[in-house]
Order: structure tokens, then sequence, then C-alpha cells
């Protein structure tokens, strides 16, 4: 199971979307891009990731042991209870030179986030 970070902006969008069962994400987000996106195979398992992405973390979640996670906020103000899930055993980490770390930013709605987002938008990129 591979994760990407970075991946080109079009995957990501298409990632979250609502697409029917058997549907290609990637000739998804190739039609929305007007091309086929570049695609290259993890170096430790046997599956496909965009050869544009920042960084890939490769591994395979452990099916014998869980491990507490949590609680997490989430971006409506409530909080996600901590709870057993399963990890990562990574196998892999490629990435291109001078990677770029790129993060989402969750968040209370109705927080006033001028100075928030500055402090918070500075940190989450960093070279690699």
């Amino acid at each position: 199971m591979p994760v990407v970070v970075g991946a080109p902006p079009i995957v990501s969008y298409v990632s979250v979307q609502k697409i029917s069962y058997g549907v290609d994400e990637m000739g998804v987000a190739g039609g929305l891009a007007g091309e086929p996106i570049p695609m290259v195979k993890c170096k430790t398992v046997d599956i496909m990731v965009p050869a544009d992405a920042e960084i890939v973390i490769e591994g395979y979640l452990n099916t014998e042991y869980i491990e507490p996670e949590g609680p997490f906020g989430e971006s409506h103000g409530y909080m996600h209870p901590r709870q057993l899930n399963p990890f990562m055993d990574v196998t892999a980490i490629t990435h291109r030179k001078d990677a770029i770390y790129t993060s989402w930013l969750s968040q209370l709605t109705r927080v006033n986030r001028r100075s928030f987002e500055k402090s918070a938008t500075t940190g989450s990129c960093w070279s690699i």
C-alpha cells in the first residue's frame, strides 16, 4: 500500500470525489487533465503511483496487530475518540530531489483564521 504525498493537483482533487466502484480514478484524473497521468511502479509493492508525486511511502498494513490512535480534532469542532487501528509497516520511502511536503490544514470553521493561517501555512511546506 503506498501513501502518496504531493500528488499532482488533479489527482488530489479526484481522489476525494465519489466515483462509481470499478471506475479508474487515474483515468478520470487524466480525462479532466486532458492527457494521461504518468504512472510508475513502486519499488517494493506491486502498485502504480503518479510519476510526478513528491514523496511515496510504501508498505503493508499489518493485519495481525492494532495500536491506539487519537484522539483527533475534526474540522467542525468535534473530537474523534481514541480508537484501535492497524498500522503500516514501511518498506520504502522514495522522493523527488528537493521534494516539497504538502499538507491540508483542518480547523474549526468559525475561528478567525488570519493569524493562524499565516503561521500554520508557513510550516506546512517543508523542503526535504
